[in-house]
């Protein structure tokens, strides 16, 4: 299937995939979720960002992070109520949050 014709991914893929991009491991960083294959744990991501860093200047200062690394840490934090209580229609909402949010940027 060529990229012209390929199906866009569902918004509770497109979360799930995002997810993935967050591990937690009890032998890194004291089981603090990070970015997988990094030692970057989401805190401090989140933390760049509350202090007013844009995820370019993150991506910029720290290499081996990607935009989707950084969007990763947002989506884990906003879902981490909805992972704790394993409810997948708080997740499947999210994810089709996530995709109106970005039907209307690619619309602007």
């Amino acid at each position: 299937m060529s990229a012209a014709t390929a199906t866009p991914a569902s918004p509770a893929k497109e979360t799930e995939e995002l997810l993935q991009r967050i591990s937690v491991d009890p032998n890194v960083c004291f089981g603090k979720p990070c970015v997988r294959g990094t030692r970057m744990m989401v805190w401090v991501v989140l933390d760049l960002l509350g202090a007013g860093e844009t995820i370019e200047q993150i991506v910029e200062d720290y290499p081996y992070l990607s935009r989707e690394d950084v969007r990763a840490c947002l989506l884990y934090a906003s879902t981490l109520p909805a992972l704790r209580t394993g409810d997948p229609a708080a997740l499947d909402a999210f994810g089709e949050a996530v995709a109106a949010a970005k039907a209307r940027r690619a619309a602007a």
